[in-house]
């Protein structure tokens, strides 16, 4: 299993430019294992959260919350697993912004697009991250787009602004072009919404959600060398990932998270992906 914790005393650069095309041998993003504190993964079947890791109850829309909110109600779960976790009274949100060292976010997909997003200060040091569920409902109504407008709110309540150019952002494994077909209702959105949606290969049109995310991301003013597409479709290996696609009646769900270490405890807080 590939490590996605930080090694601590590695140097706090930025990551290198990354390739827009999807890195499809792995779902670490370029440079990321080497920021100083940050913990991140695009789980797999099976794969764990780091421990009490936050969730929320995944409505596909384009609401944040704040992972720090003393008002909210979160689901977590005590056994690091997928499942079984109790949603019934947590609060409703499609992404989970993370400011506090030891705090982490996580969001559940089997197609929908997990988004992973984060911003240092310009020593290196943690200052933002998110966890973010997008399917198509959610890309439609903006959500990646909701999180960078909550990351600019947090760094201007909590010191110097945090710009769209501060942030990476890495879009993990989901349903690819290669499988997602859409109804010519849903396709016509996305067409009149100005994002691309393919002809029919087949039947049906075909979305291609990671690269609309990405169009939605620079279009908020992230750069395109601090966003990583990573990992590969999750119909088509039915060996790593669970697909609502390929099969509906299974219930499992892959994790993705991310925050930031707390270096004022001694934890092993190693990501499995």
């Amino acid at each position: 299993m590939e490590d996605s914790r930080n090694r601590l005393g590695d140097s706090p650069t930025a990551p290198p430019a990354s390739s827009a095309n999807a890195q499809l041998s792995t779902s670490v993003p370029p440079g990321w294992p080497n920021v100083p504190g940050l913990v991140f993964g695009f789980g797999r079947r099976g794969d764990a959260a780091p421990e009490g890791a936050v969730q929320v109850r995944q409505v596909h829309g384009a609401d944040v919350v704040d992972a720090d909110d003393p008002s909210l109600t979160f689901a977590t779960s005590a056994n690091r697993s997928a499942q079984p976790v109790d949603f019934s009274l947590a609060v409703a949100a499609d992404a989970i912004s993370v400011g506090r060292p030891g705090v982490f976010g996580a969001v559940r997909t089997a197609d929908c697009v997990p988004v992973l997003m984060f911003a240092t200060t310009i020593t290196g040091e943690p200052r933002w991250a998110a966890a973010v569920h997008a399917g198509w409902r959610g890309t439609i109504a903006g959500v990646v787009d909701a999180a960078v407008a909550h990351a600019f709110a947090h760094g201007r309540a909590a010191g110097p602004s945090i710009e769209p150019g501060d942030i990476f952002a890495a879009l993990g494994p989901s349903i690819g072009p290669c499988c997602y077909e859409v109804s010519a209702e849903v396709a016509a959105g996305f067409r009149d919404a100005g994002y691309p949606a393919g002809e029919p290969t087949g039947a049906k049109p075909r979305l291609d959600l990671r690269r609309i995310n990405r169009f939605r991301l620079l279009a908020c003013g992230l750069t395109p060398e601090k966003i990583s597409l990573v990992g590969p479709c999750t119909r088509c290996h039915p060996d790593l990932y669970h697909s609502y696609r390929r099969d509906p009646r299974d219930p499992g769900r892959q994790l993705s998270w991310i925050g930031w270490e707390d270096r004022s405890v001694d934890t092993d807080l190693r990501g499995s992906r």
